[in-house]
């Protein structure tokens, strides 16, 4: 299991001291050394992860093996970069859970523990924790619909992107033109302004967020 970590209203409250809940969270980890901890908090993108290791106790900066990409302008910023991690480490068949005090950082709310940002990680959210990383979870697939895959498209290789066309036509979805017309820029027009292709795939993403 791999436990993905804010710091901003999860180790400390947005009034309180820096870090005043990391005790907690690694008593919590300590029950649990085979967890990984991988960091998901803003501050990755300032420290890095040596810097982001030593906030820990010794024994549990051992168990973070990473931070996440940082993905600008993203829809569920938080959860896709979890997914990003794990799709470029390789650990896409492993279970996972976040922590953290953004709802809308995620689409899929089953795998966050959510603390409130006033009152930070909780023994009762430990609590909650501890089910997490006591019991065997499976992997969570990433999302394959059209509204996930359409803020994603520059990640995607041309089959895949053939093949979400495939499904949009199907269901004559109507944002299938757009993605059509995007496909053709991207992969047999790439010299083409940049501009003119992140315009389509804006159009797209519209399409099928006003669907």
């Amino acid at each position: 299991m791999i436990v993905f970590i804010d710091f901003d209203g999860v180790l400390h409250t947005v009034r309180g001291e820096q870090f005043e809940h990391m005790d907690i969270f690694c008593a919590a980890m300590r029950a649990h050394p085979a967890a990984k901890i991988v960091i998901s908090s803003s501050w990755r993108e300032v420290f890095d992860l040596a810097d982001l290791r030593a906030l820990f106790a010794d024994d549990i900066a051992e168990q973070i093996i990473g931070r996440t990409p940082v993905l600008p302008g993203v829809r569920w910023p938080r959860e896709r970069e979890i997914r990003q991690f794990l799709h470029d480490t390789g650990r896409t068949h492993e279970a996972w859970i976040a922590i953290d005090d953004i709802t809308d950082f995620f689409r899929d709310h089953t795998r966050v523990l959510y603390c409130d940002p006033e009152r930070g990680l909780t023994s009762a959210v430990c609590a909650a924790l501890d089910v997490w990383l006591s019991a065997p979870w499976p992997a969570s697939p990433e999302p394959e619909d059209a509204a996930w895959l359409a803020e994603d498209l520059y990640r995607l290789s041309e089959q895949e992107v053939l093949a979400l066309i495939d499904k949009l036509e199907l269901s004559l979805h109507p944002a299938r033109h757009e993605l059509k017309e995007w496909a053709a820029v991207r992969f047999s027009r790439p010299n083409e302004a940049t501009s003119n292709i992140e315009g389509l795939r804006q159009r797209f993403m519209t399409e099928v967020i006003n669907e």
